[in-house]
C-alpha cells in the first residue's frame, strides 16, 4: 500500500499554467476573507508567496520558525539583495571579495551580478565608485526585495532562531 495515492505530489502539479493562476487567485481570496484559513505544503515557495500571508518554515520535520512573510523578510536583520548588471560581472565579483557588507555573491542572467549584503546603504555608496575604479560600464543597480526562498535559505544556512 502507497503512502500517498498515485499523482499526490505539489498543490498545482499537473495543472495548466491558466488553471493555476485560477486557483491561486480563489486560494489568494479564501485566504484574505476573515476567518479561512488554507494549509498545504510545498517546496516551491513563489507558490506560497502568491497565496500565503503567513508560513512555518520546517527543517527535519521541525518547525524554525512561524511568521508572516512580510514579517520574516524584516526579521532578517537588513539583509539586501542587489542585482548589479556590468560589462565584466566575473571582475566585479573578485573585487567584492573581501568587502565586509557582502555576504554572498552569485552570477544572474546577461551580465548581471546577485550581491547578498548586510548594509545596503554601504553597497549602495560603495558599488558604484568601485565599478568606476575598475573601469566597467554600469548598466543597472538596483535594491530586490528579498524573496521567500532567499529569506528560507539565509534562515536555514544561519544558526535558527
Amino acid at each position: 500500500m502507497e503512502a500517498f495515492p498515485a499523482g499526490c505530489g505539489e498543490p498545482f502539479e499537473g495543472v495548466d499554467a491558466v488553471s493555476s493562476r485560477v486557483i491561486k487567485d480563489l486560494l489568494r481570496q479564501m485566504v484574505d476573507r476573515r476567518g479561512v484559513t488554507v494549509f498545504f505544503s510545498t517546496h516551491i515557495l513563489a507558490d506560497v508567496e502568491r497565496v500565503c500571508d503567513t508560513v512555518a518554515i520546517l527543517d527535519r520535520g521541525r518547525v524554525v520558525t512561524e511568521s508572516g512573510i512580510d514579517a520574516l523578510r524584516r526579521s532578517r536583520g537588513g539583509i539586501s539583495r542587489l542585482s548589479i548588471e556590468v560589462d565584466d560581472p566575473g571582475r566585479l565579483r573578485e573585487a567584492l571579495a573581501g568587502a565586509p557588507w557582502v555576504r554572498s555573491t552569485q552570477a544572474g542572467e546577461g551580465g548581471t551580478l546577485l550581491v547578498t549584503c548586510d548594509d545596503v546603504d554601504a553597497a549602495q555608496r560603495e558599488l558604484p565608485a568601485l565599478v568606476g575604479r575598475l573601469g566597467l560600464a554600469l548598466r543597472r543597480f538596483a535594491v530586490d526585495e528579498l524573496d521567500l526562498e532567499d529569506v528560507f535559505v539565509d534562515l536555514l544556512d544561519g544558526d535558527h532562531p
